[in-house]
């Protein structure tokens, strides 16, 4: 498969994207630059247009993955998040996805600590109530899993099963 990477540049900004077929890429830039929809983006901005449309590279990749390596490549050595016109990485690898993930996941739980908490009441409530995670012969009911684990271990349990 053939794929390009090419760049826009509007206002000494500069956009820089991929595909497979070029003139429809362009056709879908001229459309998208005309529809309210997307008028929100700093690309389809007023001063719009494909006169400074330049191919990047041309190369075969193996699959549309390939491709987006090479355009976020492309989008690093240019620095179009931070000082151009992408809004968003063209390619994340899976170990940078996860760390990624992980960051956000702490940021929205710091944010919205109260209701990260209250969740967490309700789950461990529910559990609890439903006798989910309960040991039949201690009698006992536990908020998760570890906790149930955990009781396995203690010597009240272990005495209880000499017992039986």
């Amino acid at each position: 498969m053939i794929g390009y990477i090419y760049k826009i540049s509007i206002n000494n900004l500069n956009y820089i994207g991929s595909c497979r077929n070029i003139n429809n890429r362009k056709e879908s830039h001229i459309e998208r630059s005309k529809d309210k929809n997307y008028s929100h983006l700093k690309l389809y901005s007023s001063n719009f247009n494909l006169n400074n449309f330049e191919i990047l590279e041309k190369k075969d990749c193996i699959d549309d993955n390939d491709l987006f390596i090479l355009e976020q490549k492309n989008i690093e050595d240019y620095d179009t998040i931070n000082n151009g016109l992408n809004h968003k990485r063209a390619y994340l690898s899976k170990e940078n996805d996860l760390i990624e993930r992980r960051k956000a996941q702490k940021k929205y739980k710091i944010k919205n600590k109260d209701k990260c908490d209250e969740s967490v009441r309700k789950i461990a409530k529910k559990n609890k109530e439903s006798g989910r995670f309960s040991c039949n012969i201690c009698n006992y009911n536990f908020y998760s899993n570890r906790d149930l684990q955990r009781h396995f271990k203690s010597k009240r349990h272990l005495n209880k099963l000499k017992i039986f």
